[in-house]
């Protein structure tokens, strides 16, 4: 007869688990950080244009219209943000800690 400990066998496969399991909440971390800081440069982006001081009736007529296109833009940035609100919902069940400056 004879014994198989799988003691060891099994330490090493947790331990190669929580390295997977860490590494997959910091790549998902790191998705919900690029999305937000490319959806944030897409709405200062829109607000420097918004803010600019028209130099003439051109500019502002631009200007107008440019704000009045941005209703449907917006509704198009929703679902990227509710994709973006998804990410970190999934951060939140793995009770990722994230700085303010990631989120």
């Amino acid at each position: 007869m004879f014994l198989i400990n799988c003691k060891e066998i099994r330490a090493a496969y947790a331990l190669k688990y929580q390295m997977i399991r860490e590494k997959e909440i910091k790549l998902i971390a790191s998705i919900a950080k690029d999305s937000t800081i490319q959806l944030a440069a897409t709405f200062r982006f829109m607000e420097d244009k918004i803010m600019k001081t028209p130099e003439t009736i051109e500019d502002l007529t631009n200007t107008k219209n440019f704000i009045m296109d941005q209703g449907v833009e917006i509704e198009k940035k929703k679902k990227e943000i509710d994709e973006i609100m998804q990410t970190y919902a999934i951060l939140d069940e793995f009770n990722h800690d994230m700085s303010y400056t990631d989120q």
